[in-house]
């Protein structure tokens, strides 16, 4: 049961972020832009999912991660 608790709440977090994407600051949407534009010309051997994941990192632990802190969390049962 705890694994199926952890599915549907990650599940709703990131249908929640998807939901969100056009709600979230320029400031931070324009980042994204440059890490990808940058990370793309500079490592030009490595793979999208590699560079996307440069931009995933910076979205997640500057703007997902401090969400998620100050929310409330799911009770535990």
């Amino acid at each position: 049961p705890r694994i199926k608790q952890i599915y549907e709440f990650t599940d709703k977090v990131l249908n929640n972020i998807y939901a969100l994407a056009k709600d979230t600051p320029y400031g931070i949407r324009y980042i994204c832009k440059r890490i990808l534009k940058y990370g793309t010309e500079r490592y030009k051997e490595v793979s999208k999912k590699e560079i996307y994941s440069l931009v995933g990192g910076f979205f997640f632990l500057r703007f997902v991660n401090p969400a998620i802190t100050m929310c409330d969390a799911p009770s535990v049962k």
